[in-house]
């Protein structure tokens, strides 16, 4: 074997660690949008990790923010929660405990004592600090969101395709406002001949579209046919660890769900957590059903709860969304980014 050839080789075996994370997801993806030179620099680079920013959350922020790739969901420093004052969303500079105690501020636990092994080995890697990659994945999204609650700007879609070609898909039951959709994403899931499909897992940036019509760049691999299957990505999370039913939350702030355990004044001091409202810990405090506030009468709320309103009134953020068995989770009442108060939960005090 040539020396250059066995350099190339060993230098790839070098960057194991790093060629293991190739992003599989849009727009974390170096073959369908985002290339890798956007956040990594192969050489004097100023990130441990190649990136083009010394920090996690500075590389997160040169995209996301109010000019950048993703302006759609912009951060900056003052949107760091400082709980009962200031801020809509969680903290990136956060520090977690050196020891785990029940009393501390946050219910936090420390990073020794977490369940998650994805978020233990990122903590450990940033010195206990709850940098965004703690949480998020940035190169793929194999755990699926809690997402409750979807304001209108952000809800995603699906459906099936009625024609298209490489570079559109047109769905003819569709009625789309012009441009809604630009800079989206689209992901095909299936099609009518899946043996053979070329584009069922593909996923491609929306760079307009009509009533009906997605266009798209760059190409699909192949012409998009009728009975494609398809659904919008516009509202990606890239969880670093299974978050379904709020295990992200209760796995840091670990003394903040210990329902059966009360403090010292003999009551809990934080709302209870995995509970179905019937089965709350003093239930008379609570309707066993979620109501709608006083402009709606109080009426039991109807309709799909977080997906938009659901119920009469027009508010879209104060439907309470519960778990699969009645229960209520951390994100029933609270957000992880973009909460409207300064206690990050959905409707402020």
């Amino acid at each position: 074997m040539k020396p250059r050839m066995i350099a190339l080789l060993a230098g790839l075996f070098i960057l194991a660690p790093f060629g293991s994370v190739f992003a599989l997801d849009a727009p974390h993806n170096a073959s369908e949008t985002i290339g890798c030179g956007s956040c990594h620099i192969a050489h004097n680079s100023l990130g441990s990790n190649l990136t083009g920013q010394a920090t996690n959350p500075a590389i997160c922020k040169s995209c996301h923010n109010i000019t950048g790739t993703a302006s759609r969901w912009p951060f900056q420093d003052g949107d760091q929660a400082v709980p009962g004052v200031s801020g809509r969303s969680h903290r990136w500079s956060g520090v977690m405990p050196a020891v785990s105690n029940p009393s501390n501020q946050y219910g936090l636990r420390a990073t020794a004592n977490l369940t998650s092994s994805a978020m233990k080995v990122r903590l450990n890697g940033s010195g206990s600090v709850v940098v965004c990659s703690v949480c998020h994945d940035e190169h793929s999204e194999l755990n699926a969101p809690w997402d409750p609650f979807i304001l209108a700007s952000r809800v995603a879609d699906s459906g099936t395709a009625t024609a298209g070609s490489t570079t559109t898909l047109v769905d003819t039951t569709k009625s789309w406002t012009v441009n809604r959709w630009t800079n989206a994403f689209v992901r095909i899931t299936d099609g009518p001949h899946p043996g053979t499909n070329a584009n069922i897992g593909a996923a491609r940036r929306v760079i307009s579209n009509t009533a009906n019509t997605l266009t798209v760049s760059p190409a699909f691999n192949a012409d998009i046919e009728a009975s494609d299957t398809y659904y919008m990505t516009s509202n990606r999370h890239f969880m670093r660890s299974a978050n379904s039913a709020n295990e992200m939350c209760k796995d840091c702030h670990y003394y903040r769900v210990q329902t059966d355990v009360t403090v010292y004044t003999g009551e809990m001091l934080s709302h209870p957590v995995g509970l179905a409202m019937a089965s709350a810990k003093k239930p008379a405090r609570f309707f066993n059903i979620p109501a709608e506030p006083e402009q709606a009468g109080f009426a039991v709320q109807a309709g799909t709860r977080g997906e938009l309103n659901g119920g009469a009134d027009t508010n879209l953020t104060n439907n309470l969304v519960l778990g699969l068995s009645g229960e209520i989770q951390c994100l029933t009442c609270h957000t992880m980014h973009y909460a409207d108060s300064n206690s990050l939960t959905i409707d402020a005090p």
